[in-house]
Parts: C-alpha cells; structure tokens; sequence
C-alpha cells in the first residue's frame, strides 16, 4: 500500500494458491480499505490493471470502482521493452515459468528478469 496526499494506493498482492479459497485478496482490501478510512483517507485506489486482464478488472469492479485509462509514457524510449508486448513469445513464456520456479530460484534471478520483461 502506498499513500499520497488524500489517496490510499493499492499497488500489488500476492496469494498462495492453495488458499484462494479463503479470499485472501478480500480479506486484504477490506482491512485496507477500512484502515485508510480510519486514518482519513479520501479515496481508495485499486491500482492499474492491464487491459487484457479481464478478471483482475471484474474482481476490482465488483468492489465499486470507476475505471479510469491511464496514459504510460517511457524515456529514454526502448522499443524492445517487453511490458509494451504482454501478448509476445518473451512476456508470455516468462510469466509461465516465473509461475513455476521455485522460491530459492526465483529469488536469485529476480533482479535480472524484471529488468527485461518491464
């Protein structure tokens, strides 16, 4: 969570999967969403969410949101930036085995994979 101003920011999670059941991801917003009311907070953002990701964009409409574009600029511009192509053979076989790798893995290779795929 990040906060600025008047505006209590959710920037990302994570789950173990075999809990999802428990709706970890609800329990974590509602906790959040009633901490930054409580600190005076006056909006609650759910962060950004990739155009293609339809369900993170329903989970978080169901919450209420209003859905705003956000425009993305990048300098120095880099054509080959993989966050630009989420759709490509690079992005799409990363995210798989980012998925896959054990923690010890993935840990150490972290620094170097998220400087490539943005």
């Amino acid at each position: 969570m990040l906060s600025y101003d008047d505006h209590f920011i959710y920037g990302y999670g994570a789950a173990d999967p075999a809990y999802m059941q428990y709706r970890p991801y609800n329990a974590l917003l509602w906790k959040s969403i009633e901490d930054a009311c409580l600190r005076g907070y006056r909006y609650f953002d759910f962060g950004r969410v990739s155009a293609e990701n339809s369900g993170l964009i329903h989970f978080k409409s169901r919450w209420g949101t209003v859905e705003k574009k956000l425009p993305y600029s990048y300098y120095p511009q880099n054509p080959g930036s993989q966050i630009m192509n989420r759709n490509g053979f690079t992005y799409q076989t990363a995210a798989k085995l980012l998925q896959v790798l054990p923690l010890s893995i993935y840990e150490r290779l972290s620094n170097v994979i998220f400087g490539h795929i943005g």
